[in-house]
């Protein structure tokens, strides 16, 4: 299993995964890497598992994640998934607008990857933030984690 320690939380991710395959009798090593060099790792196909961490972008549209990820011509996973019935209803689904007929096709699109089961989510990152009353103009982003302290400033 190889993974990356660039980001704090990624050694501690991978050993817990690694030691939940081994209590079900599963030999795990651990190596980890840059992400530059587990990026190189993965796309040539030399891993058996691999951890990251993936914080999206909010952009309000499905298709965004969806396709980086699920996508048979995405280049955001090496993980050779591919479904041609998904690449279609990605494609449609991509064109409509919101309302009903989107939302049926991104929940058919959500079954397959559900019973495709092509990753496996592990962990949901809670972000918290607290301000105080001297400080202004703070604001969180909708998705939790953007801040912008461009613009804050302490009294």
């Amino acid at each position: 299993m190889i993974s990356y320690s660039s980001r704090a939380e990624m050694p501690v991710i991978t050993e817990t995964v690694a030691n939940m395959l081994m209590q079900a009798g599963i030999k795990t090593e651990i190596k980890m890497y840059t992400w530059p060099g587990m990026r190189d790792l993965t796309k040539k196909g030399e891993y058996d598992a691999y951890t990251v961490f993936w914080t999206p972008e909010m952009t309000g549209h499905p298709d965004t994640h969806l396709k980086a990820h699920f996508s048979s011509n995405s280049n955001m996973t090496q993980s050779g998934y591919g479904n041609a019935e998904l690449d279609d209803l990605l494609v449609a689904a991509r064109g409509l607008d919101a309302g009903a007929e989107r939302d049926a096709a991104y929940q058919k699109i959500l079954q397959i990857i559900h019973q495709d089961a092509p990753i496996m989510p592990l962990v949901h990152k809670v972000y918290v933030a607290a301000s105080h009353k001297g400080v202004k103009n703070f604001r969180v982003h909708p998705s939790g984690f953007f801040f912008n302290f461009k613009e804050v400033w302490k009294e």
